[in-house]
């Protein structure tokens, strides 16, 4: 087997996150953190409240109602590609804007 030498590359983690520079990627991680949580909660309510009734009007439960009656008690959800589609507008740029297109 091959032997490989490793060299240290860079700084080290305590130059890297040193002083003003860590506080700053903190604070800046927290703004994109609550900008994503925002729009996780935006596409997790879907079409909105005028469709979620169209649908219980059917009979029918939304996707993360069935989803919330199938799994286990206190299991997470992951959902995937959540994003995926985000804000499109369909038709002839009069339609509604897509909340998704992920895979739950």
């Amino acid at each position: 087997m091959a032997k490989v030498i490793l060299h240290p590359i860079g700084s080290s983690v305590e130059e890297a996150l040193a002083g003003q520079d860590y506080e700053t990627n903190v604070a800046r991680m927290k703004e994109r953190t609550a900008k994503l949580d925002g729009r996780r909660a935006e596409v997790h309510e879907g079409w909105g409240p005028k469709y979620v009734e169209r649908v219980h009007k059917k009979g029918k439960m939304t996707s993360w109602e069935r989803i919330e009656a199938l799994k286990d008690p206190g299991s997470d959800v992951f959902p995937i590609n959540s994003f995926v589609n985000y804000g499109k507008t369909f038709g002839d740029g009069k339609g509604l804007q897509s909340p998704s297109a992920g895979v739950i």
